[in-house]
C-alpha cells in the first residue's frame, strides 16, 4: 500500500515536470517571436496568453 502511494507520488512529480518543461519551451519561444518582430497581438491570439502575460515574458527573463 505505502509503495503504491509512494509511486502514484512520484508519477504525478514527474508529470508536473514534464508540464513545466513545456510550459518553459512555449514561453521560450513566444519570447524569440516577439523579439523578433512578431506583433504582439498576432501573437497573443495565437497563443490564448493575456497582454499581462506577455509582459510578464519579459519581466522573469534573466
Amino acid at each position: 500500500m505505502a509503495q503504491q502511494i509512494e509511486e502514484i507520488g512520484i508519477q504525478k512529480s514527474m508529470k508536473k515536470g514534464i508540464e513545466e518543461r513545456e510550459k518553459q519551451a512555449s514561453l521560450k519561444i513566444v519570447r524569440h517571436l516577439l523579439e523578433n518582430g512578431m506583433e504582439s497581438q498576432s501573437v497573443r491570439q495565437i497563443t490564448g496568453l493575456s497582454e499581462t502575460e506577455m509582459k510578464s515574458l519579459f519581466q522573469d527573463s534573466p
